[in-house]
């Protein structure tokens, strides 16, 4: 186990690209394979804590773009170094790779809203004034707890754990008010859903708001209000009312928060189909591309922009996780990403054409529909087309001739290859056309 190397908070906006091992002088931190508290070969460290870690291939990770330093390291760690070894390392910055933020698009989040203040009970002799009339203050009321849309908010990995609002603060003589609570703002990506979250069953239940504009906000939890002083209870027959309200309790609500992402275009298909090579093709966005199967984990956004047009004709594209045949039955990664498809207006099946994985395209295209109407069959409903990839390999004019021949007239097909981009144009001025 590593024990006192990880210093950095990962949440911290300065700190991601830091290294896990930090400054080895500013933080004190040596690492070493064995047990020792803090002598290093006979000599005394002040305020250097040495650090066991018994895996050496982090080591080796870390340092792989400099052997030099990694071999220096390892005789750190094994007490094999001489202490000007040391002391050349204490004053030099060590990177490592940088934190990889976890994509979380479902959470659920226990909100409190603050309780407002009670109101006071009170009575105020003041000078040259013979009457003593009842002068107590309202109460403040209770802070709200508020989502609001964050356009640098692409996640929910920060949502996970529990939000109270401040109560408010209870009334003063002389008729002075209690202060508010502060309100908790929430800031959540653009296209969430909120449902009340049922306890009981472990279900989500009413529909609280949907987040589909760049400003919109909601109060989720409202907070609770001020209690009113015994000023407001004087009448003419109780002249002295030595009474007053107490604060209402502010809200207190379970919710799932659920994001769909906004895009105009939807990439579904098989994995290895070539979606993250197209778009990165069509789009600025930079996904992970690999030669084997669920290299993406994760649904990928990319703005394609065209030269010269303006900033609302730029179009979004979504790429999302393989499906493969039995995804209804938590297969591969199951159906749980198709949810980011309910808000695109265009539907783009990604099929292997030329059949390197040994498969009939006609056959994915085929369980592909299948799969989306066992998940909801609406999404068929959408305009989609067929865009059939790898137009570069051999076996693909046989199967494309074949497939148009099976397919419904009624659904258009782009032949493209996302390697060599082979009539990329084509396919962009169709998407273009498709979402307008």
């Amino acid at each position: 186990m590593l024990k006192g190397c990880l210093r950095v908070n990962p949440h911290r906006q300065e700190n991601t690209s830091q290294t896990k091992l930090a400054w080895l002088h500013q933080r004190n931190t040596i690492l070493r394979s064995d047990d020792q508290t803090g002598d290093l070969q006979g000599k005394r460290w002040k305020g250097t804590k040495i650090v066991t870690r018994n895996d050496d291939e982090f080591v080796r990770e870390v340092f792989a773009h400099d052997p030099e330093q990694m071999m220096a390291i390892m005789n750190i760690r094994r007490g094999a170094a001489s202490l000007d070894t040391v002391n050349s390392f204490k004053n030099k910055r060590v990177y490592s790779p940088p934190f990889k933020r976890k994509f979380v698009d479902r959470c659920v989040l226990h909100l409190k809203a603050g309780n407002g203040g009670n109101g006071c009970m009170a009575f105020t002799r003041q000078k040259f004034k013979p009457e003593v009339p009842p002068d107590g203050g309202d109460g403040g009321r209770g802070g709200n707890i508020i989502l609001k849309v964050a356009e640098q908010s692409a996640n929910l990995d920060r949502l996970l754990r529990n939000f109270t609002a401040e109560d408010g603060r209870a009334g003063s003589k002389l008729k002075r008010a209690g202060k508010s609570g502060k309100d908790v703002i929430i800031e959540v990506p653009q296209g969430c859903t909120v449902r009340e979250w049922n306890l009981k069953t472990s279900k989500p239940g009413i529909f609280l708001a949907d987040l589909d504009s760049p400003d919109a906000s909601v109060v989720i939890c409202k907070g609770g209000k001020g209690g009113r002083g015994n000023q407001h209870f004087a009448s003419g027959s109780n002249r002295s009312p030595r009474f007053r309200e107490d604060g209402q309790p502010g809200e207190r609500k379970v919710v799932e928060i659920e994001l769909k992402t906004i895009a105009d275009v939807g990439f579904v298909g098989w994995p290895n189909a070539g979606k993250s090579t197209l778009l990165s093709k069509l789009s600025n966005a930079t996904p992970k591309i690999a030669s084997y199967a669920f290299t993406t984990l994760s649904p990928q956004v990319g703005m394609m922009t065209e030269e010269g047009a303006r900033f609302h004709d730029n179009i979004s594209i979504a790429d999302l996780p393989g499906i493969i045949e039995g995804a209804s039955e938590d297969r591969g990664l199951g159906h749980r990403f198709l949810k980011h498809l309910d808000r695109t207006k265009v539907l783009c099946f990604v099929i292997d054409m030329a059949g390197t994985e040994e498969r009939d395209p006609l056959q994915d295209f085929q369980i592909l529909q299948r799969e989306l109407k066992l998940y909801d069959p609406s999404l068929l409903n959408k305009i989609h087309i067929v865009i059939a990839n790898k137009m570069d390999q051999p076996n693909f004019k046989e199967n494309f001739m074949r497939f148009r021949k099976e397919l419904n007239k009624n659904v258009p097909i782009v032949a493209v290859s996302g390697v060599d981009g082979s009539n990329m144009p084509f396919l962009r001025k169709t998407l273009l056309e498709l979402v307008k």
